[in-house]
C-alpha cells in the first residue's frame, strides 16, 4: 500500500486490504456466534488496525493494547454490524472511537513517537538505507525514521486522522466520507494539506 506522502498508502484504484466480500461473509458467520470466523477476521485485519493505531499513538505498546480492545469491542458489537456495510469501514469506526477514548484518558500528555515503517518514510521522499547497511548508515536511517514519526505526530488530529484513514487503513475517499461525515471536498483538502505539511516538516531530509 504505497502512495506519495508518508504512511503506507493505498491508491484509490487498488483493493484496500482483505477481500471485502470475504470479510463480510466472515463477519456474518461471526455474528451468528462462529468464533473461528471471527478469528479469521482478526487475522486479516490485525495488521491494518495495529498499523493505524501505531500511526496515531506513536507507541508500539499502546497500539498493541488498543488493537486488542478494538477487536474485543468488535466481537461484542457484531450483532449491530449490517452485512450490507463494508466491514473495514465499520471496524475503523471502532478503531477511531477506541483511539479517541484513549486520548481522552491520556489528556494532553505527549508520548515519544517511535519508528513508523521504512516504506512510509521512503514514500515521503526520504531515502533510507537497506536493513543490511553498515552501522553509520543505520544510525542515519534511524534519525530519518524518528524525524518522520515526529512530523506525523505533529500534524493536527483532523489532518492526521484523514491521512491515516487513506494511507494506512486504505479506505477510499467515499469510505472516508461515510466514516467521518465530512464532505468529499473537505477530505481531499485535508489530505492535500497533510501531505504538504509532512513534506515541509521533512524538508531537511528530502
Amino acid at each position: 500500500m504505497t502512495d506519495k506522502s508518508g504512511l503506507n498508502y493505498q491508491k484509490a484504484e487498488r483493493a484496500a486490504g482483505p477481500d471485502p466480500q470475504l470479510a463480510t461473509s466472515l463477519a456474518s458467520q461471526a455474528r451468528s456466534g462462529n468464533q473461528e470466523a471471527f478469528k479469521k477476521l482478526v487475522g486479516l485485519y490485525w495488521p491494518v488496525v495495529w498499523k493505524t493505531l501505531f500511526s496515531l499513538t506513536g507507541s508500539r505498546e499502546d497500539a498493541e493494547d488498543l488493537a486488542q480492545e478494538v477487536f474485543l469491542r468488535a466481537w461484542r458489537g457484531l450483532p449491530h454490524f449490517r452485512s450490507q456495510a463494508r466491514f473495514s469501514t465499520w471496524l475503523y469506526r471502532i478503531t477511531r472511537n477506541t483511539y479517541l477514548s484513549f486520548q481522552s484518558k491520556k489528556g494532553a500528555a505527549k508520548r515519544q513517537a517511535h519508528v513508523v515503517s521504512l516504506e512510509a518514510a521512503e514514500e515521503s521522499g526520504i531515502p533510507l538505507a537497506s536493513s543490511d547497511c553498515p552501522p553509520e548508515a543505520k544510525l542515519i536511517r534511524e534519525e530519518r525514521e524518528k524525524a518522520f514519526a515526529e512530523a506525523l505526530r505533529a500534524l493536527p488530529l483532523e489532518l492526521r486522522e484523514v491521512l491515516v484513514l487513506r494511507e494506512v487503513f486504505g479506505l477510499s475517499y467515499q469510505e472516508i466520507v461515510e466514516t467521518t461525515g465530512l464532505e468529499l471536498g473537505t477530505v481531499k483538502s485535508r489530505l492535500h494539506r497533510s501531505r504538504l505539511l509532512l513534506r515541509e516538516k521533512l524538508r531537511k531530509w528530502l
